[in-house]
């Protein structure tokens, strides 16, 4: 079973939270995770851009990047409008975070 979602803006810790909850509920475990855009991919939070400021900020990646920690399920992302293109081109098709993989433009 596949879970899509999108638009965490770098709230990690809540998007699997409430994953891992909504599987409990139905009484399974998700195989994948698809993300569909705005993971917050900022792994230096000095780098955020403007709207993403104005918000919630810069979320936990560099967090969960700096300590090493993997996500719960395996989970595939696209780039969305709010996340550091620069640092993600480096990483193309590439784990960012243990579990975590981007998928690139055109894949």
């Amino acid at each position: 079973m596949i879970c899509v979602g999108g638009d965490i803006h770098g709230r990690i810790t809540d998007f699997y939270d409430g994953g891992l909850a909504f599987e409990e509920a139905l009484g399974c475990a998700f195989s994948t995770v698809l993300h569909v855009g705005d993971f917050g991919v900022w792994p230096d939070p000095e780098r955020i851009d403007r709207a993403t400021r104005k918000h919630d900020g810069p979320g936990e990646f560099a967090e969960w990047r700096d300590a090493g920690l993997p996500v719960p399920r395996e989970t595939i992302f696209i780039k969305g409008n709010h996340e550091d293109f620069d640092w993600l081109a480096e990483h193309c098709n590439g784990e960012v975070l243990p579990g975590l993989s981007l998928l690139a433009n055109g894949e």
